[in-house]
């Protein structure tokens, strides 16, 4: 059994929570929130222990790792300090709000030999799995273009409303879009330059809208953007063009993927065998999507001893690298080396 220590008990750390119940291998021993409340509100409903502060949280025996779910500018330091601590280190995304801390968590998780991954959950997302697979596996031919949105409203849920300071969050750019561009790098690699316009305003990057360059690659584009109106759902989605065929994602639809071959019927593609079948008391499991098979694995993996490969501090450090490089470009206008 994986000890597994929870801090950040909002909206994230819930959903960890939830998945750590669900994921056999994991026992969950403790939480710990700034604020207290929040804490102590998660520990009734899972059951579980908590503890005053997270650096009390980090000092318990019975915790070998812990999952960081906290607001952005609290990564960093709470991550170093973990590692220090000798735990392995869940942390949710971004790795951290500037590539010079980032690098130094790359750093010391592989000074420490510490386990480490980062909440680059659409590596884990079904819909994304089967894209990866067609474009590894030339399943569809060469893909040829492929564009990504993500999209919500400006977000006005956290306690202490940071989402709005882009000091703290980056605004768009760093909080939402830079989903894409890990699953842009996990699909194709480190492009070589990006170009990118944008919206800036008082929250910071808004919207921004990234075309990613590649040698003789593909051509790619990405949009992500926080809408102000608090009614706009929440969307995901994405449109693959292959040789034969396009592939097309979109959260918001039933069914969710479909692939349009060149000639013939759409044809609703089959997606990776998900635990959603599993009954577990208390927790709705397809409500969990990608982040119960991203929790699973991290916790496989310290089961095992086998050190997580798919989602590294290093994939979130240069996510980060390249979201950096777009809001370079969107501020000059510019195409900007990554």
């Amino acid at each position: 059994m994986v000890k597994i220590g929870i801090i950040g008990c909002g909206g994230m750390g819930n959903m960890h929570s939830q998945a750590c119940l669900a994921t056999p291998q994991a026992e969950l021993t403790a939480l710990a929130d700034e604020f207290t409340e929040k804490a102590q509100e998660l520990a009734q409903k899972t059951g579980c222990g908590w503890s005053g502060t997270p650096d009390e949280l980090l000092q318990r025996d019975d915790v070998e790792s812990v999952m960081i779910c906290t607001p952005t500018p609290t990564h960093h330091p709470l991550a170093m300090k973990a590692l220090t601590a000798g735990k392995h280190v869940f942390l949710e995304k971004p790795l951290a709000r500037y590539l010079v801390f980032a690098d130094e968590l790359v750093k010391e998780a592989e000074r420490t030999n510490r386990f480490n991954q980062v909440g680059h959950v659409l590596r884990f997302w079904p819909e994304y799995t089967v894209l990866k697979e067609a474009v590894s596996g030339n399943r569809w031919g060469n893909l040829i273009n492929l564009k990504m949105h993500r999209v919500c409203a400006q977000p006005g849920w956290s306690t202490t409303n940071w989402y709005i300071d882009p000091a703290q969050s980056g605004g768009a750019a760093l909080d939402l879009h830079l989903h894409d561009t890990d699953m842009v790098h996990y699909l194709l690699g480190i492009p070589k330059a990006v170009f990118s316009e944008g919206v800036n305003d008082r929250t910071g990057w808004r919207q921004i809208t990234t075309q990613y360059l590649f040698d003789g690659g593909p051509a790619v584009y990405a949009e992500g953007t926080w809408y102000d109106a608090e009614k706009y759902g929440f969307c995901m989605s994405y449109v693959a063009a292959f040789e034969n065929g396009v592939l097309d994602y979109n959260s918001s639809r039933k069914p969710s993927l479909l692939f349009y071959p060149l000639k013939g019927e759409i044809v609703e593609p089959a997606l990776p065998e998900t635990p959603q079948s599993e009954k577990v008391e208390g927790i709705n499991i397809s409500d969990l999507g990608g982040y119960l098979l991203q929790d699973r694995y991290f916790i496989e993996c310290i089961d095992k001893n086998v050190a997580p490969d798919r989602a590294t501090f290093a994939h979130g450090r240069d996510a980060l690298k390249t979201v950096e490089a777009e809001i370079r470009s969107a501020e000059t206008r510019k195409i900007v080396e990554v």
